[in-house]
């Protein structure tokens, strides 16, 4: 009998052995760093989020300034999910889904008291690590290395969406291409494009990336659950990453207001991974997800780059050389971009069209355009992929 199986979109979870898989929200890591370089402030909303932390000017200090924000925002959401399940346990056991499991009727304890055979710990998500790696790295080449701007240059420019037509309240904006009005602030945000970009196998940003994680898995397991184990990280966005862009305003990675943030975890922010499917493949596999509950990574492909045997093989090397860099998950869009915009156009003639969204696939015509225009977006492979390492 198969004891492993999907516990949730790309969770491994032991069947009839442990409990399910279970986390109280997401956590947008994009916003959180907005709201640092706006003094605690969240722009959109005018709320004071978090203390001000002051004048920043060094590397150091603007780091150490987002793992306190961070380790806030973190432990507030698992203090708030512990007092939820001390509700939850004890005013709606899980009598039904505990008698299927192992030994929770020996035991005589349910599923929220640690009655299965495998217990195991509950876990955040979040979304926006990759668009905060390369909005570091951006600050730190163009403020903290070349000296070439300053911070608050690069939080004026944010505020006025870098001289584009600002997102109205509803969200009615096209991802593709946003009116540009004025050219007062095309060098910064030129400068900001041309820093360095996660998925292109560059350690300036890639190293970034990691100690993003590294600091986030830290803050998530300094505390104990209402199981009474290290609350465990996690990384995967489902479809999150639209809702949070539309809240949050341009960043200094380049990317404007209103813009979905870059889907899953470690896949690249749509277009900036421009070295190939390997480089982006070796960036990814530099995370150490022995440590994760869970990592995530899209990959979008033309259908003529897997044609015939010789595309099939040259799909399976894909696969294998990114699971021999120690990569944990990876899955496929086979499509062409021109279909998908074509589909956005005419849905009436595509109702049976089906895409990969993040851990789910999903009906084409069922998606918000916020998420149809992400995956239109994502950078496709083409007619070769270049599979030799």
């Amino acid at each position: 009998a198969r004891l492993c199986g999907m516990g949730g979109c790309v969770e491994l979870q032991m069947h009839g052995n442990c409990h399910g898989i279970c986390h109280p929200a997401f956590i947008n890591q994009l916003k959180i760093f907005e709201c640092l370089l706006n003094n605690g402030k969240d722009p959109r909303t005018k709320i004071q989020v978090f203390e001000n932390p002051g004048k920043i000017d060094s590397w150091d200090e603007l780091w150490a300034a987002w793992e306190k924000f961070q380790w806030k925002v973190v432990q507030c959401y698992e203090d708030y999910w512990t007092y939820v399940m001390a509700c939850h346990r004890h005013g709606q056991t899980l009598i039904f889904g505990s008698a299927f499991l192992y030994d929770c009727i020996e035991k005589g304890k349910d599923l929220d008291h640690n009655g299965a055979r495998y217990n195991k710990s509950t876990t955040i998500l979040c979304s926006g690590n990759v668009n905060v790696a390369n909005s570091f790295a951006a600050i730190k080449k163009n403020v903290f290395d070349n000296k070439k701007f300053r911070l608050k240059d690069v939080v004026k420019g944010m505020s006025e969406n870098f001289g584009y037509k600002r997102v109205d309240r509803e969200g009615k904006f096209s991802f593709l291409q946003q009116e540009k009005l004025e050219n007062q602030w095309e060098d910064l945000f030129q400068a900001l494009l041309d820093a360095p970009k996660y998925g292109n196998d560059d350690n300036y940003v890639d190293d970034i990336f990691i100690d993003i994680w590294d600091a986030y898995n830290r803050a998530v397991s300094s505390q104990k659950s209402y199981l009474g184990y290290d609350w465990v990280p996690a990384a995967l966005s489902i479809s999150s990453h639209g809702p949070f862009g539309r809240v949050t305003g341009a960043t200094p990675d380049g990317r404007l207001a209103g813009v979905t943030l870059a889907d899953a975890i470690q896949s690249p922010f749509p277009g900036t991974d421009i070295n190939g499917p390997l480089a982006m493949l070796r960036s990814s596999a530099k995370l150490d997800t022995v440590k994760m509950r869970s990592t995530q990574l899209n990959m979008k492909i033309h259908p003529s780059a897997i044609k015939g045997i010789n595309g099939s093989k040259s799909l399976i090397s894909l696969i294998q050389s990114y699971f021999k860099l120690g990569g944990y998950h990876i899955q496929f869009n086979i499509v062409d971009s021109k279909l998908l915009m074509n589909a956005q156009k005419n849905p009436e003639h595509y109702r049976d069209l089906i895409v990969r969204v993040a851990g789910f696939s999903a009906y084409w015509v069922e998606l918000s355009k916020a998420i149809q225009d992400e995956i239109i977006v994502r950078t496709q492979y083409g007619e070769t992929l270049g599979m030799s390492l």
